[in-house]
């Protein structure tokens, strides 16, 4: 009887061992998706970044010369042309063709790893009485 038992039983630890390895197999692919998400994730903070630094860029130009801004379309006209000339590729950015007190910028980039929010909205506010 005794080697009857231990017959039936010698095969357990294997499959114990092989649905361990198993499990491990699941955790470690788990891990590597979790990792493979989280460089996506950063990446597209980096470019994130890039786009209010840009923006927040073309908003103090604008300001630093803002009554001639103002004043002039072809300054205005210049000032935009030249900040989108300082973009990188990958960005496209929308601003408002004529100067306006309150403008919307929008920056948009393409990034093929994430499709969900691959754009950035400024609204700038400058006022409106301080140019004579």
């Amino acid at each position: 009887m005794k080697t009857l038992l231990s017959s039936a039983l010698r095969g357990f630890a294997l499959l114990e061992v092989l649905i361990a390895l198993l499990i491990g197999a699941i955790a470690l692919l788990g891990l590597g998706t979790l990792q493979l998400k989280t460089l996506q994730a950063a990446y597209s903070s980096l470019d994130y970044t890039i786009a209010t630094i840009d923006a927040n860029n073309l908003v103090e130009t604008l300001w630093s010369d803002l009554c001639t801004n103002k004043a002039s379309a072809a300054v205005y006209t210049q000032t935009i042309n030249s900040w989108k000339s300082s973009l990188p590729a990958s960005i496209t950015p929308t601003v408002p063709a004529t100067y306006a007190d309150n403008a919307t910028i929008t920056l948009t980039w393409q990034d093929s790893r994430l499709t969900d929010n691959n754009s950035l909205t400024l609204q700038a506010a400058f006022p409106g009485s301080i140019c004579p």
